[in-house]
């Protein structure tokens, strides 16, 4: 397969398994919606615990006291919350921003190792049975032949449409709220538009197309 390697080097905080991960392997985004997205919803259980676990620490630290009913119940409000916001971003990119990857099936990036832990750490990511992996992105030079493409699984019609190495650049503090109306709307087309507020901000990059494992940068076990 003829393929020019991008510069464009990437981190990925990921479940995959670490006997499935081989430096130099190819992979595409070939699923139809992400971990993340099959994550919200208020139906998955482990996110409803793990978020239940993170109110009842908070309310321990604040010396309030909930049932643990009650705490479950303000985790799968608020995991039903964030499922209507991912809903509607999803309906805004579809209308008014076509041509961007959707969150629904892209795979989710870092620029940097350093933003990459930020992320872990900023937004409370579980570690347990988790991975950070450096990949590329790659561009192929030429249309993959009926084998090639065969051994993706993929079409050629797929093919062509993951070989744009689709990407967006966006801040993810524009979509900290979960409180719909008209100004979380505001800021979810400034996400979309790729708006950001400072040097020092976080930075995802939702991308769409083939990649290269380079190496596993850290495996929490």
């Amino acid at each position: 397969m003829a393929f020019e390697k991008r510069t464009d080097n990437y981190f990925h905080f990921t479940s995959w398994r670490a006997d499935d991960l081989k430096e130099g392997q190819l992979t595409a985004t070939l699923w139809e919606e992400t971990h993340y997205w099959n994550f919200q919803g208020g139906n998955n259980e482990e996110q409803i615990q793990q978020m239940a676990r993170d109110f009842e620490a908070v309310a321990i630290q604040s010396g309030a006291k909930f049932s643990k009913p009650a705490v479950t119940a303000m985790a799968r409000n608020k995991a039903k919350a964030q499922r209507m916001k991912e809903e509607q971003l999803e309906r805004i990119r579809a209308t008014e921003f076509p041509d961007l990857p959707s969150r629904r099936n892209c795979i989710f990036l870092c620029e940097s190792e350093g933003q990459m832990r930020q992320f872990i750490t900023e937004f409370g990511f579980p570690t347990k049975d988790k991975r950070i992996i450096e990949l590329r992105t790659i561009l192929f030079k030429e249309e993959l032949n009926r084998q090639e493409l065969a051994g993706f699984g993929i079409t050629k019609e797929q093919f062509q449409e993951l070989n744009k190495c689709n990407r967006h650049r966006a801040n993810p503090k524009f979509l900290n709220s979960n409180i719909p109306g008209p100004e979380q709307q505001n800021k979810m087309r400034r996400y979309w538009r790729g708006d950001h507020t400072g040097e020092d901000e976080l930075t995802e990059v939702l991308y769409y197309g083939f990649m290269q494992l380079d190496r596993i940068v850290e495996d929490f076990g």
